[in-house]
């Protein structure tokens, strides 16, 4: 005989009680559960009031023990209790308890099948049918009732329909619907995820039109129609927490558990979108498009972009030089194209642009000439992206050059400023022939120039803290470009004078030396004051100066004769430029040596 051990039972049930008339006594039939079948058990009973409720030491005395047995293994009784718990226009949840009578030991499982019917059916129909003790019955119609019931089968067999606890509940009205499934996985790049999800079992009692999703941590949400989405602008090899909600009439229901993907290692971006033609000449066109929804994971500042004419690459463009290129593009040349091809992106894709559209000149072209371009992104983490679709375009006959790039100041000194610059990417399908720098004071509307082939200039003669608009001009057979875009420049405070040039020995002595310069290139925006010729004996520190006046035309030939020297004697001379600041103070400015040995002719 299995014996349990000693235990208080709290949660029996009095099945029915009777008194006899004229006495305080009281017969009982309790239901004691969590039993196990064929088992015999001690009981006891102690009688309790309120005072030993409260008092423990106070409660009264147990009665004998009476042995008893349970019977055999039995079908288990209905749930003690089917409750609705909350319910929505498309949904109702539902709770019960299990039967008081298992009819089976503890140990074994008890499987509860759900069962609904409409009122004005008569056929039950299964929802669901497992161990749980609630559930979630969805795709209901609003504001209407459904029979409910809830049947108990255990190792013995199932109670049976007719013997199950039936209750009526009913659904409120249109509400927003119940959260999605969580969204799963579809597929992924090093800068996009595409996910995917069930709609929700509970609709809210009126059809989903659409879906809100959102990324955790991304500003902004996105809607779609559809059950599934793609998100780009994402980086390489990064986890992102992923969730989505419903739509219907009523608004935006609950959004469903957040779902945690992962972009893949960087890849190729997705091609540009087709280029389209802002304006030719006869040896450039300028191409605008627009950057590549999915860059590949990387940012959108690291693509550079290769631009190709009749599949032959023929510039490469920074994301940064193509969206400046994109703002300063100003054009009024009649527009060619040949074709056109209107690119359109799927509502099913996430449409966030990561930034303007830019543009990029393409020079180096022959006129009159047929050509297809194509676009392509490029990272050095991702690789090479495919090409966008073609477009075609015919540059012009030869026109003037396009605006060359503005200059660049290499050098500043109080009296001299120093440029350089690039080729010009528009030749207009004819040969350069010149560049024209220009040089305006801003204060006295004084202009200097240079013109040449070379891609420097020096100008010099300058007044110090003074300020500048330089502009550059390219030209060709057919004519003068439009001017650069303006670079305002600024001289230095006054500084020294720059060496002399070409200084040399002109003659030689036997005790003298005929000597020959020119004034430098940079006075150090100040008057050339003098010259000094120094004059020391190598090897000795025996130093004559000789000061040498600077002509009326500054630009003129200097000569000056130094005598006094020793036959056969080898010397260091040195010429050094002096000007003046202002404030008439004088400073050393610059110098050039020139070694001399004596003769004796």
């Amino acid at each position: 005989m299995h014996m349990l051990t000693t235990s208080q039972i709290l949660n029996f049930a009095i099945e029915d009680a009777s008194t006899v008339l004229g006495n305080l006594r009281m017969d009982c039939i309790l239901l004691v559960p969590g039993l196990s079948p064929l088992t015999w058990y001690n009981v006891s009973v102690m009688a309790v009031n309120l005072k030993s409720a409260c008092e423990s030491s106070s409660a009264g005395s147990r009665s004998p023990v009476g042995l008893f047995r349970t019977n055999e293994t039995s079908l288990p009784h209905p749930v003690t209790s089917l409750v609705d718990t909350s319910s929505t226009g498309g949904g109702i949840t539902l709770a019960w308890q299990p039967p008081f009578d298992r009819g089976v030991g503890m140990n074994d499982t008890l499987i509860f099948s759900l069962y609904m019917k409409p009122l004005t059916s008569n056929v039950w129909n299964l929802i669901q049918n497992d161990s749980r003790t609630s559930a979630w019955v969805m795709n209901l119609a609003s504001e209407t009732s459904y029979y409910f019931g809830v049947d108990t089968t255990s190792s013995a067999g199932s109670a049976g329909l007719a013997s199950m606890l039936v209750k009526t509940f009913k659904t409120s009205g249109i509400s927003v619907p119940g959260p999605p499934w969580s969204p799963f996985f579809v597929n992924h790049t090093g800068g996009s995820i595409t996910v995917g999800w069930a709609p929700p079992s509970d609709d809210g009692g009126e059809r989903v039109t659409s879906y809100v999703v959102e990324v955790q941590g991304i500003d902004g949400t996105q809607l779609t129609s559809a059950n599934q989405f793609t998100f780009y602008g994402l980086l390489a090899s990064t986890a992102y927490n992923i969730r989505v909600a419903a739509v219907n009439l009523m608004g935006t229901g609950s959004a469903s558990a957040y779902a945690t993907l992962s972009t893949s290692a960087a890849s190729p971006a997705l091609p540009p979108t087709t280029p389209k033609i802002l304006s030719q000449s006869g040896g450039a066109v300028t191409l605008s498009f627009t950057p590549p929804l999915d860059t590949g994971g990387v940012p959108l500042a690291d693509l550079s972009y290769a631009v190709y004419a009749n599949n032959v690459l023929v510039t490469t463009i920074s994301h940064a030089e193509f969206v400046q290129s994109g703002s300063s593009t100003s054009s009024t040349r009649e527009l060619s194209v040949v074709t056109s091809d209107l690119e359109s992106v799927s509502t099913l894709h996430h449409r966030r642009r990561l930034d303007a559209s830019g543009s990029v000149t393409v020079g180096n072209l022959n006129p009159s000439t047929v050509y297809d371009f194509q676009v392509r992104a490029v990272s050095v983490q991702g690789g090479i992206s495919g090409g966008s679709p073609q477009q075609s375009g015919q540059t012009s006959q030869p026109t003037t050059p396009g605006p060359p790039d503005p200059p660049k100041l290499d050098k500043a000194t109080g009296g001299l400023l120093s440029f350089s610059w690039n080729a010009v990417t528009d030749s207009g399908g004819s040969s350069i022939t010149a560049f024209v720098l220009k040089l305006v004071n801003v204060d006295t509307h004084d202009v200097k120039m240079c013109e040449g082939m070379l891609f420097q200039c020096t100008i010099s003669g300058l007044e110090a803290t003074a300020t500048f608009a330089t502009t550059l001009q390219a030209a060709n057979a057919i004519g003068m470009s439009s001017p650069s875009n303006v670079l305002e420049v600024r001289t230095e405070i006054n500084s020294a004078p720059s060496t002399p040039v070409n200084f040399g020995m002109v003659n030689m002595y036997a005790t003298a030396i005929d000597l020959a310069w020119s004034a430098p290139r940079d006075f150090g925006g100040s008057v050339l004051q003098t010259y000094s010729v120094d004059v020391t004996t190598v090897g000795t520190s025996t130093l004559v100066t000789q000061l040498v006046d600077v002509p009326a035309d500054a630009s003129q030939v200097v000569l000056c004769t130094v005598d006094d020297l020793a036959p056969l004697t080898q010397y260091s001379v040195t010429v050094v430029s002096w000007s003046r600041s202002l404030v008439w103070f004088y400073y050393y400015a610059g110098y050039n040596t020139l070694f001399v040995e004596g003769s004796d002719v």
